[in-house]
């Protein structure tokens, strides 16, 4: 018997990915766009040099319309009080911006002459996330038929949700922020021909649109991460990849050279001095020898542990699942694997689920990919992945 959830529409399990993706998207948008509002004063912060530079409503103090913003630094020198405020370089290219400074002018008085001496001075960083500079976050996801159904399309969807509003403001107090997506198909076809392996970061939705981040690059950055336009235009990979899904490959193949260097597909998406955050979203174990043949990565699980902490320390990943559910006797998605093309429900993922729990538990976050009312509130899952984010950055 299946036992999702009566949410979900009636006819099958399979959707028109399109269709569904759209009509999803207006959602998306209203529920992130629900606290957004404008305010008044525009002139409030603005620097004056008297009064009638700041309107009928506001009057000039330590040269600011109302008084100096909270981002400005007061020096005060024999003489002359001077308020500036900080200035803020924009993060978000491929090699990293230098962080933050702080400027501060101070205007000294000489008693004796009436001379004046400007003096700037810098200081900083004031950007970065506690020890996290860098942080580089990889999606992998599972892009083969059985995707398809309705209630991981809405798991992901709500995923995203929860992300915008639990991890996104953690990431955008970093300096520098990578953001990519790669699927677990060897050569998902929408990608530009010489981007068709295990790794690429997919550069177009399933569709074949040009998903368009504000870098240039083929994956989103700071410029990028207030905006939920560049990753879900990222995740809407489809369900028509490769029913042999291979997510660890993939995740192996990101620190590939050829791959990631300056010039290649990925264009230095992973730094060797950065924080990482993995996140394999799959309905199926990597394994070998399933009961639909596959054959899975061709990394062994014995050394996947082992493997990528030796590119990347433990104490610097953090590690997210959504995997199907241990307990297939009571999950809302039970795995057919016989049932055309790919399968149906979500399997339990003994490898997957085995390489996570190889981690220690502050970095790692394993949930559901079978949400019991088809898609779910992954608030309460976003909640331990900022908590566990935080550890990792000494937050």
């Amino acid at each position: 018997m299946d036992r999702r959830s009566h949410a979900l529409p009636t006819g099958g399990d399979s959707v028109d990915t399109a269709g569904f993706m759209v009509r999803n998207m207006a959602a998306v948008w209203v529920m992130l766009g629900l606290g957004a509002c404008f305010t008044g004063g525009f002139l409030s912060g603005q620097p004056c040099a008297s009064d009638t530079d700041c309107g009928p409503s506001l009057t000039c103090v330590q040269g600011f319309c109302g008084g100096p913003p909270p981002d400005a630094m007061t020096t005060t020198t024999v003489g002359a009080t001077t308020t500036v405020p900080t200035t803020t370089d924009e993060p978000g290219t491929s090699t990293g911006p230098e962080p933050t400074t702080t400027t501060t002018l101070t205007t000294a008085v000489d008693p004796t002459t009436g001379s004046t001496t400007d003096e700037t001075t810098t200081t900083g960083p004031t950007c970065g996330y506690g020890r996290c500079d860098k942080i580089d976050l990889v999606v992998i996801v599972d892009n083969s038929p059985s995707m398809g159904q309705t209630n991981k399309m809405n798991a992901l969807l709500a995923a995203l949700v929860s992300f915008q509003q639990y991890i996104q403001p953690e990431l955008a107090q970093a300096c520098d922020v990578h953001l990519g997506v790669a699927t677990t198909d060897n050569m998902y076809a929408n990608n530009p021909a010489e981007c068709q392996s295990a790794g690429a970061l997919v550069q177009a939705n399933f569709n074949g649109q040009k998903c368009m981040n504000a870098e240039g690059f083929p994956y989103a950055t700071l410029a990028d991460i207030k905006d939920p336009a560049p990753l879900l235009c990222l995740i809407q990979v489809g369900a028509t990849g490769n029913g042999n899904e291979k997510p660890i490959e993939s995740m192996f193949e990101l620190f590939n050279t050829t791959l990631n260097g300056p010039e290649a597909c990925n264009k230095g998406f992973i730094r060797n001095d950065s924080q990482m955050i993995i996140v394999l979203a799959t309905d199926e174990d990597d394994d070998d020898g399933d009961a639909q043949g596959n054959n899975g990565s061709v990394q062994p699980p014995t050394i996947w542990k082992a493997g990528l902490t030796a590119l990347k320390p433990e104490e610097d990943l953090l590690m997210i699942g959504l995997l199907g559910d241990d307990d297939q006797m009571n999950t809302m998605c039970p795995w057919d694997p016989l049932v055309p093309p790919d399968g149906v429900g979500a399997e339990a993922s003994p490898k997957l689920q085995e390489f996570f729990a190889s981690f220690s538990e502050d970095h790692r976050v394993v949930g559901s990919l079978c949400q019991s009312n088809g898609g779910g509130d992954y608030s309460v899952f976003m909640q331990e992945v900022q908590a566990k984010l935080r550890l990792m950055c000494g937050v």
